[in-house]
């Protein structure tokens, strides 16, 4: 594979913001690093540009068969490698995308190309007591069934999904290849934001929220029981990134200190680093547990920032002994984080944890192990 071309096939990317857009941009930035000449196939409405390391083909007008078709068509050459990033739901609304498994075996078996599969996330859950659940889980196990037949290798962005996708699957490997942060930590100091300066209280610990107001995170509960702390013992400032402050209110129905809280909106990934350089404490509440692929807690932990989050029997093995990651239960996550909140800063654990996640969830060593995988098989 050395040398050997690779198409990302991705419906999102920069500046197009989600999750998906910002693996497929850093994942191929760092494909080039590697020497590799690298293109992505991503929607025509892409109004960014391309660059000296990678091209971008905006060529997909719909995610349909004839669009996608068409968009491979003139995007794959005879030696190109198509690497597929999948999340049901990005290639059709409900994730009934039939056309996709199909498009990918033609140019498998008739074009000769080799595929591989990222599966970022496998089926609709099984819900109790929902019967539409039931269906769409069942036709998207379908649908990655037929995917799995028409890739070369598949790769799983989490423990849990690869073990999941071996129990559909026993007859087919799997390889587990984790997810990078989207917000890349400096080597150098950062300085504090200017819209932090004249709020920012140096002798208070910064307690920082990251992301979006989804139910799934509990953001009323975890600012009740923040600005309570904040109220009664004088010794924190909380920090929300991602929404603004009539979001938050709106969010958790709380009118929250000035002097205590501080939203500042959503910011660029060029921006996040002045931030996240400055927390104290990430709280990542997430109601069905930590893995290694929330993208707000691989924020904190790459810059070795101590990251309150809830355990689950899902968690990633690797994640259980994770230097400043703490897995606390969810019923209990008001009265263990406080216990964290209350205890010393140490500077050492922070070192140690973002050297740990530089060996393991860099890009640079995600893509290695990618490249190292598909050069075996």
């Amino acid at each position: 594979m050395s040398g050997q071309s690779i198409v990302i096939l991705s419906p999102y990317f920069p500046p197009r913001e989600c999750g998906l857009s910002s693996y497929s941009y850093y994942f191929a930035h760092q494909l080039s690093q590697q020497g590799r000449s690298v293109k992505v196939l991503t929607s025509s409405e892409f109004e960014g540009e391309s660059d000296s390391n990678i091209e971008v083909c905006p060529l997909v007008a719909k995610w349909n068969a004839y669009h996608l078709f068409q968009g491979l068509s003139r995007t794959l050459e005879p030696d190109s490698l198509l690497l597929v990033q999948y999340v049901p739901q990005m290639y059709q609304r409900i994730g009934l995308c039939f056309y996709l498994p199909f498009a990918l075996l033609w140019f498998r078996l008739i074009k000769g190309h080799r595929i591989h599969l990222m599966a970022h996330e496998l089926a609709y859950p099984w819900l109790p007591g929902d019967p539409k659940s039931w269906i769409l889980h069942l036709l998207h196990r379908f649908i990655l069934a037929l995917l799995t037949l028409a890739a070369d290798n598949v790769f799983c962005s989490t423990d849990r999904y690869q073990k999941t996708f071996q129990q559909y699957f026993p007859w087919r490997k799997a390889h587990y290849l984790p997810v990078g942060s989207n917000v890349l930590p400096s080597l150098e100091q950062s300085p504090l934001p200017e819209d932090l300066k004249e709020w920012r209280d140096p002798q208070k610990k910064l307690v920082a929220l990251f992301g979006s107001a989804h139910s799934s995170k509990r953001i009323p509960m975890v600012l009740s029981f923040l600005n309570d702390y904040a109220i009664s013992d004088q010794s924190i400032q909380i920090l929300y990134i991602g929404l603004s402050g009539e979001e938050v209110e709106k969010a958790s129905g709380l009118q929250l200190g000035s002097s205590i809280f501080k939203a500042v909106g959503k910011k660029s990934n060029d921006q996040l680093p002045d931030y996240f350089f400055h927390m104290d404490y990430l709280i990542c509440f997430f109601d069905d547990g930590m893995s290694a692929r929330r993208g707000s807690a691989l924020a904190g932990m790459a810059f070795g920032t101590p990251v309150l989050s809830t355990d689950s029997p899902f968690t990633d093995p690797i994640l259980r002994d994770w230097p400043n990651l703490f897995l606390l239960d969810e019923k209990q996550f008001a009265s263990q984080s406080l216990i964290v909140l209350k205890g010393e800063r140490d500077n050492k654990q922070k070192e140690i944890g973002r050297q740990k996640f530089a060996d393991y969830f860099s890009w640079e060593k995600i893509v290695k192990r990618y490249l190292y995988v598909s050069e075996q098989s």
